[in-house]
Order: C-alpha cells, then sequence, then structure tokens
C-alpha cells in the first residue's frame, strides 16, 4: 500500500480507533477477528422459524434475543425482517443492526461488547485478510490435511437439515 511521504503502512491498530481490540497482535493492538466473536446467523433463524411452525414470509419482523454467558437478563436484543428473494422460498432473514440500521445475514457480540452489531460497525476482520500470497500460507490451515472432505461435510449437513425442514413442512401440510 502506497502512503503518502513513504514508509509502510501500520500493522497495528490504535486502541480508540476501532471499537473492539486485542492487545495481543504481532506488532501492538490488533482488531478482534470474527471467530473470536459469538455468531447469531441468519440461517440458523429461518430454519428456527420453520420449524417453530412460525413459517418466515416475507414481510415478517420480529426481535429475537442471543442468550450467553454474562449476558443481560434477557439476552441481547435483535431486530429482523424476511424479505422477498427468487432463491430462498419462503424469503430471506435479514438482521437489522442496531447501531448502523444496515440490514446483515450475521450479527456479532465480541468478546467485551455490549451488544450485537454488524461487522462493519465492530470493526472486525478475518483471519485469511492478513494471510500473504507469498510462502506457504495454506500449509497453516488448520485444517488443511482435510480439505478435500470438507465440502462432503457441509452437503450432507445440509442435507439433513432440509430432509428435516421437508418433513415438519409435509406434517404441517397433512395437518391442514
Amino acid at each position: 500500500m502506497a502512503r503518502r511521504g513513504g514508509g509502510r503502512a501500520r500493522r497495528h491498530v490504535v486502541p480508540g480507533e476501532v471499537p473492539v481490540w486485542c492487545p495481543g497482535g504481532r506488532w501492538g493492538p490488533r482488531r478482534v477477528r470474527v471467530g473470536q466473536c459469538l455468531i447469531l446467523r441468519a440461517e440458523d433463524l429461518y430454519e428456527r422459524l420453520i420449524l417453530q411452525g412460525m413459517g418466515p414470509e416475507p414481510g415478517r419482523r420480529g426481535t429475537v434475543h442471543l442468550v450467553a454467558r454474562a449476558s443481560p437478563p434477557g439476552g441481547w436484543p435483535a431486530a429482523f425482517e424476511v424479505r422477498p428473494h427468487p432463491i430462498w422460498r419462503r424469503g430471506r432473514v435479514f438482521f437489522r443492526c442496531a447501531s448502523c440500521g444496515r440490514l446483515a445475514t450475521r450479527m456479532y457480540l465480541p468478546p467485551g461488547g455490549g451488544g450485537l452489531r454488524c461487522r462493519r460497525c465492530w470493526g472486525l476482520s478475518y483471519e485469511s485478510q492478513k494471510w500473504s500470497y507469498h510462502g506457504d500460507w495454506w500449509a497453516r490451515l488448520p485444517n488443511y490435511t482435510t480439505t478435500e472432505r470438507q465440502p462432503e461435510e457441509r452437503r450432507a449437513k445440509s442435507r439433513l437439515r432440509y430432509a428435516r425442514r421437508r418433513r415438519y413442512l409435509a406434517r404441517d401440510a397433512c395437518a391442514r
């Protein structure tokens, strides 16, 4: 990255520059990474709505609460809405960030964070953003030896998830 006045780009964050930071970076304080946070996923909420019989349909809105260790009474609230989508049959579930108002499919709770927000609001980064295209970064991957199996495992899990939804929806249709 070319910088005015020459020199290298700064590799650390200044505390206060980002909402949450980790003091233990290689070159000093660094951004908290997504993998260190609790994550509330829209796909999980979509499945929960289907299995509870509150079938998500476009226009539906509501609030879901994330309850975890050391959470306030009632948990952390996250507003959601269902929007029409050409691929998702019953609409796509999105969360509405309480801080910036953006739609997001993931809400994050970093360690020491005070509520659910989107990745941009917390200033989170991904582990892969710091990888270099030089060298053997692929050898440092935690599951390097099992990468061939991962797509198969994901497919198997998604088949089970969809079968469970189909069984529930078929049972619901027969009851009508």
